[in-house]
């Protein structure tokens, strides 16, 4: 198996994941809005679009060297931080509803 059979099958791999995950958010779309499928995938997308926001802002700053360095780590510990309340938000869709306070 030569180096660029290898490059086009990770290649291909990567666009069926992105379709298929395009896929994925247009049928969660159409769900009802307290369906766990689309809170996740709603969930997903969001931190994939501001993971690549983030990356698009760093990759230039951190051409500037005092700079960089600070930018790296804060937008690292952003992501992090980003990433972990996004997990637990999934999590939280697939917990049981909780039941309502009773009106009086």
């Amino acid at each position: 198996m030569s180096i660029t059979t290898f490059i086009f099958a990770i290649l291909l791999l990567g666009f069926i994941g992105f379709f298929g995950f395009l896929g994925f958010i247009a049928y969660a779309s159409k769900q009802s809005y307290d369906n766990p499928l689309r809170i996740v995938l709603g969930a997903v997308a969001t931190r994939i679009a501001v993971t690549l926001g983030v990356g698009i802002i760093d990759i230039p700053v951190t051409l500037v060297e005092p700079i960089g360095s600070v930018v790296d780590l804060a937008s690292f510990a952003f992501l992090a931080y980003y990433w972990f309340t996004g997990a637990r938000q999934m999590l939280a869709a697939f917990d049981p509803p909780k039941s309502l306070p009773p009106t009086v």
